[in-house]
Parts: structure tokens; sequence; C-alpha cells
């Protein structure tokens, strides 16, 4: 190989190499906290996993007095939960039995609060005890909209025995229900 190739090809490595790290150093920076927090998640995941394997995980005691049908439980942890429609005398009727009050605000017009409310009504067995979803419907209630910050539709709001906002979240179903709920 002569002298002009062999420089001509060391220009071009360097090139290449100086081009990738600017590339990856003029990353936003929610992009590198993004690589970050994934590769911090695969490594807790693997831990995990690794402990699963090894026998370490802990696991909590079982209490199976629900299962058995104890008495002894409160009411509202005995029902199913519910998926109703909004009202304020619901809401008062449904904190003062004890029950955790989520508000859904929905849209008729909204694709995805309309395969939520879906999945709401054909699973209504998977909403947990003591949980009562209340469809509110999102263009007419721009109070409730208002105090709770709700700008737009698909979002849940879990309220307490005060009206005050516990969580937040927007968009999902019966899953992130259950991940979500306090």
């Amino acid at each position: 190989m002569n002298k002009t190739n062999s420089i001509w090809i060391a220009v071009a490595v360097a090139v290449i190499l100086i081009g990738g790290y600017l590339m990856y150093s003029n990353r936003p920076q929610s992009d590198v906290e993004s690589d970050q927090n994934n590769s911090e998640s695969m490594m807790e995941l693997e831990n995990d996993q690794s402990n699963e394997m090894r026998g370490d995980a802990m696991m909590e005691p079982v209490d199976n007095s629900m299962m058995q049908g104890d008495q002894s439980q409160p009411e509202a942890m005995q029902k199913s939960g519910s998926y109703q429609d909004y009202s304020v005398s619901r809401v008062s009727s449904e904190q003062k039995q004890g029950n955790k009050v989520v508000l859904f605000f929905h849209a008729p017009w909204c694709p995805f609060c309309r395969t939520a409310d879906t999945a709401f009504k054909t699973n209504l067995d998977q909403i947990p005890r003591g949980v009562t979803v209340l469809k509110t419907d999102y263009d007419s209630n721009t109070e409730l909209r208002t105090k709770y910050g709700v700008t737009y539709q698909h979002t849940f709001v879990q309220i307490d025995s005060e009206g005050n906002q516990i969580t937040k979240w927007t968009g999902g179903d019966i899953d992130n229900l259950i991940k979500f709920v306090k």
C-alpha cells in the first residue's frame, strides 16, 4: 500500500470516530438519562431473576383470611370492585362505605376511553375489592377537571374521603388501575 492510501484510510477512520463521538455527546440529556435508566432497570431485573433462581427471593406471607371468606374483614373488602357512572351522591356513598374512589375522565369521542370503558365493563371481576371506578364525563365536568388539573381525557384520579387527590395517571385500564391505586 502506498503512503497516500494509508493517509486517506487514517483520515477516514478518524472522521468516523470523531463523528460517532460528536453524535453521542450531542444527544439530548433526556436520551442519555433514558439509556442510563434502561441499563439500571436491566441490571435490577437480572439481579431479581438470579435471586429467584437461587431461591433467595423474599416472599411476603400470604393472608389467607380473604380467600377463606373470613367475615371479620370490613364489608368493603369483601365485595368486588365496581365501575359506575359518576355522580356527587355516588362519590359520597362509596366513600362512606370505605371504598377507594377513582375518577375516570372519559370522553365518548376518545378511542382510548372507549377501549378502557369496554375493558372495565367486561372485566368487572378484575377490579380490586374495595375500589370503585367512576366514569366521569370529560366534556361536561369542567369544574372537576380544573380541580384535579386534568388536561386531557383518559385520565384517572384517585381521591380521598375529603375529595383530595391521592394519585393521578393517564392511560390504561384495569392493569394500570391495579398498578397505581393506593
